[in-house]
C-alpha cells in the first residue's frame, strides 16, 4: 500500500512539473529583435508596371534582397533561396518578399515579369522592382546600408528583414543557410508583434485550461485504477471545473475577438488540422450533457450508470483536451514552413 501511495504521488509531481513547464515555455515572452534602422520611402515599378512605394508595404512584414536578372554569380542562388521564403509564406497575407533589380536598364517591368515566372512567383505577394538607377543605387547605400552599387555585380548578397513600420530589423547572408534558418524564425518573432505579446493571452490561457484538465483526467484515471474514489472525485471536479472555465474564457474571447485566426499552413499540416478541428469542435459540444450527467450519477451513488458512460466519456473527453491544445500549438505556435 506504501508503493502505491508513493507511485500516485510521483504522478502528480511528474504532471505538476509538466504542466509549470509548459505555462513557462508558452507564456515567456519572445526576445524582441533590435531596430537597425529606418527605411527612406522610395517609388518604383513592379513586373505589372505598377508603383510600388514604402507606404505600400506599411502593415506588412518583408524582406528585401538586391539582384538582376542576367546576374550568374550569387543572384540564382539568392533567387532559389527567396523562392523558398515564398512557397513558404505565400498563404500569409501579413509578409511579402520584394526583389530590387540593380541593373534598370536591361530589368524593365516586362523583363521581371519574365523572370517571376520562372521562380513560379504570385507577384501579388513577391514584388519585383525596378526604376531609375540613381534612386536603386541610393536605396542601396543610404536607406539599406547594403553598400554602393556602382556596378551591378557589386550588389549585397544580404536579404534584408523589415517591420510593418518600414524599420529594418535583422540582415542575413542570402548565401547561408543556417542565417537562412535564422531568417524563418526571426520572421515569426517580428510577426508576433502585432499586438505587442509573443503569442496572444487568451489562446494561450485556453489552450492551458485545456491542457490541465487534461492532466487531471490522467490523475483521476490513476486514482479509480488504484480503487481510491476520494481522490478521483477531487481530480475528476477539478478536470470539470478546468473544462467550464475553458468554455467560458473561449466564448469570451471569440465573442468579443475581431474575427477568427485562421490556419496558414497548406497540403498535408492544413489536412491534418482541419480533421483534428473538425473532430474536436463537435465532440467538445457533444460531451458537455454526458459530463454533466456523469457527475451526477457519481453525486447519486449510482455508480454503474456512472461506469457505463465514462467508458466512453474518459477517452472522447482526453481526446479534446489534447486536440484543443494541439490546435492552439498549430496556430500560434509551430508556424507553418
Amino acid at each position: 500500500m506504501m508503493f502505491s501511495k508513493r507511485f500516485f504521488f510521483s504522478q502528480i509531481l511528474f504532471f505538476a512539473v509538466l504542466f509549470c513547464a509548459a505555462l513557462v515555455y508558452f507564456l515567456k515572452p519572445v526576445q524582441p529583435l533590435p531596430v537597425i534602422g529606418q527605411l527612406t520611402d522610395f517609388r518604383l515599378l513592379n513586373s505589372d508596371g505598377k508603383t510600388v512605394s514604402l507606404q505600400d508595404l506599411k502593415g506588412k512584414v518583408w524582406v528585401a534582397d538586391f539582384m538582376f536578372t542576367t546576374c550568374g554569380g550569387i543572384c540564382p542562388v539568392m533567387g532559389a533561396n527567396m523562392a523558398k521564403l515564398h512557397r513558404s509564406y505565400v498563404l500569409v497575407d501579413d509578409v511579402r518578399l520584394v526583389s530590387i533589380s540593380v541593373n534598370p536598364d536591361t530589368d524593365t517591368p516586362e523583363t521581371l515579369k519574365t523572370y517571376a515566372k520562372k521562380f513560379k512567383a504570385n507577384t501579388d505577394r513577391w514584388f519585383f522592382l525596378t526604376g531609375p538607377l540613381a534612386d536603386i543605387q541610393k536605396l542601396s547605400a543610404q536607406s539599406f546600408k547594403l553598400g554602393k552599387v556602382d556596378e551591378p555585380v557589386f550588389h549585397s548578397s544580404y536579404f534584408t528583414l523589415v517591420d510593418r513600420q518600414g524599420r529594418i530589423r535583422g540582415y542575413y547572408d542570402g548565401m547561408d543557410k543556417k542565417k537562412l534558418a535564422r531568417l524563418f524564425k526571426d520572421i515569426a518573432v517580428v510577426l508576433r508583434e502585432k499586438k505587442g505579446m509573443s503569442v496572444p493571452l487568451l489562446p494561450t490561457i485556453n489552450a492551458l485550461l485545456n491542457g490541465l484538465a487534461g492532466v487531471f483526467l490522467v490523475l483521476g484515471f490513476l486514482a479509480i485504477k488504484r480503487k481510491d474514489r476520494v481522490t478521483h472525485k477531487k481530480f475528476m471536479l477539478c478536470a470539470f471545473a478546468s473544462s467550464a472555465l475553458f468554455l467560458c474564457t473561449y466564448l469570451y474571447y471569440h465573442l468579443t475577438s475581431a474575427g477568427i485566426t485562421h490556419y496558414k499552413g497548406s497540403g498535408m499540416w492544413r489536412a491534418i488540422y482541419f480533421f483534428i478541428l473538425g473532430t474536436h469542435t463537435p465532440l467538445a459540444v457533444l460531451i458537455v450533457p454526458f459530463i454533466l450527467m456523469a457527475l451526477r450519477h457519481a453525486y447519486r451513488g449510482e455508480f454503474q450508470k456512472h461506469t457505463r458512460i465514462t467508458k466512453w466519456l474518459y477517452p472522447t473527453w482526453m481526446y479534446v483536451s489534447v486536440t484543443g491544445v494541439l490546435i492552439y500549438l498549430m496556430l500560434y505556435v509551430f508556424k507553418p514552413a
